[in-house]
């Protein structure tokens, strides 16, 4: 059975205790970078749509093209 002295647990929630503050301080500046884009930005840009196509058996790919009953 391992005894740990009090100083070691001190100086681990006094690391823990810095480091949640600084994580609260730091998460602002983060968020405030991340931003939706304007509906003109996504018009010059295109819109990317991605599928699933392992969906049996609406999707799925047959010869390396993708068919099923929902593509055309």
């Amino acid at each position: 059975m391992k005894m740990y002295s009090f100083s070691h647990s001190s100086s681990l929630s006094r690391r823990l205790m810095l480091g949640l503050l600084a994580t609260t301080f730091a998460m602002p500046l983060v968020i405030g970078k991340a931003q939706a884009a304007s509906m003109e930005e996504i018009k010059k840009r295109g819109l990317i749509v991605a599928t699933e196509d392992d969906f049996r058996p609406f999707e799925f790919v047959k010869d390396g093209k993708p068919t099923g009953s929902t593509t055309s």
